[in-house]
């Protein structure tokens, strides 16, 4: 083979090469950005509450939501809110008209939407855990907690969680404190 052959094939070798290169560097990108989502926020968002124990005819109630950032890019949390509704014992067992609450179980009775926190981030493999001392009525039966933050420009992210608000037995049972943790869906 002569010199001018030699170069000739390694040039053509090359080339083979740099094109598989930019193939296989391209399918990757494509496999971890587009199919696994990599670049999105992944997190898993929890609500917690703890009856602290009653006066003056109310629950006290702390309410905690807590978002933990499972995935690899920071997550912008924005405009987060939440709702305490409850329900006496003379409230009837019905559907919600408002199809925005996809006529679920009604809870008539609200403490109103609190914000509990403005515009925040949080950075891969943190936590973040607010929390908000509130009451509802001695005479609640369930409690109803509502929180929401805004992710991106456009995106809600939504959890929910009913509680049995506890008994007078059950309350003096279990001390002054009565602990109800739950897990909400986890995105991503």
């Amino acid at each position: 083979m002569t010199l001018e052959g030699f170069k000739n094939l390694a040039e053509g070798i090359y080339a083979v090469l740099s094109s598989l290169a930019i193939i296989i560097g391209g399918s990757w990108a494509y496999w971890k950005f587009v199919i696994q989502k990599e670049r999105e926020p992944r997190a898993e968002f929890d609500l917690t509450a703890e009856f602290i124990g009653r006066q003056d005819g109310k629950w006290l109630l702390e309410v905690s939501a807590r978002l933990a950032n499972k995935g690899k890019v920071r997550h912008q949390m924005e405009n987060a809110t939440m709702n305490v509704r409850y329900l006496l014992p003379t409230d009837p067992v019905a559907e919600s008209p408002e199809e925005t609450q996809f006529r679920q179980v009604s809870f008539p009775h609200s403490i109103g939407r609190r914000k509990i926190w403005s515009n925040s981030y949080i950075d891969p493999g943190l936590e973040f855990r607010n929390s908000y001392l509130t009451w509802v009525p001695e005479k609640a039966t369930y409690v109803l907690l509502l929180c929401k933050f805004q992710y991106d420009k456009e995106g809600v992210w939504p959890a929910q969680r009913v509680l049995k608000v506890p008994t007078e037995s059950e309350a003096s049972t279990n001390g002054a404190r009565n602990k109800t943790n739950h897990l909400s869906d986890a995105k991503g």
